[in-house]
């Protein structure tokens, strides 16, 4: 085991920052901290933050609203258009620039795994699965009064709201990173 002075775990680089300014923008991302001439911003952060994300949401709904069609249930080829296109918008904030059909099956699987393992929903993850759960829902349309936004789908879409949110995508490694730290201190990469 190696040993680290706690003044030291400050200096430690975590991918080319110390803890202490990964800290600092962490801090900023959940409180309203004052600019470099005093100036506070309009709202807080996690407020911005969580409009933002809303509007990912709503824009991602229209997608499912958008291969529904008039339909509020959907059909197989609904649910398989929907889960591709959700799997597209993964891929885009992975840095795909493609055309959605150019990305493969294999893609999609793999980005929709991503998906289950941050969401902790195996069927996000599971292509049957998906397709089945969308398939089932009393109602895949979001807005329907039976649509459930805890859902495979829903979860889903929550997911990728919160990935096309750069400042959401940097904290959630940020936090992952010290979650990695602490369990390790004395490491630093």
């Amino acid at each position: 085991m190696v040993e680290t002075a706690v003044e030291d775990i400050g200096k430690i680089k975590l991918d080319g920052i110390t803890v202490d300014e990964g800290r600092k923008e962490f801090y900023k991302g959940f409180r309203i901290v004052p600019d470099k001439d005093g100036k506070k911003p309009k709202e807080e952060p996690i407020i911005e933050r969580q409009r933002r994300i809303s509007k990912n949401v709503q824009d991602l709904e229209g997608i499912v609203k958008g291969a529904l069609g008039d339909s509020i249930k959907a059909s197989k080829s609904h649910a398989e258009s929907i889960a591709k296109n959700l799997a597209y918008e993964i891929a885009k904030t992975e840095g795909y620039s493609g055309k959605p059909e150019d990305l493969n099956h294999e893609r999609i699987l793999t980005y929709l795994t991503q998906a289950a393992q941050a969401t902790g929903n195996p069927t996000i993850g599971n292509w049957t699965g998906l397709i089945e759960s969308i398939m089932n829902l009393p109602a895949a349309k979001p807005g329907d009064p039976l649509y459930s936004q805890n859902s495979a789908i829903g979860q889903l879409i929550s997911y990728i709201a919160t990935q096309k949110d750069t400042e959401s995508r940097r904290l959630r490694y940020l936090q992952g990173r010290f979650a990695e730290l602490w369990q390790k201190p004395g490491i630093g990469v």
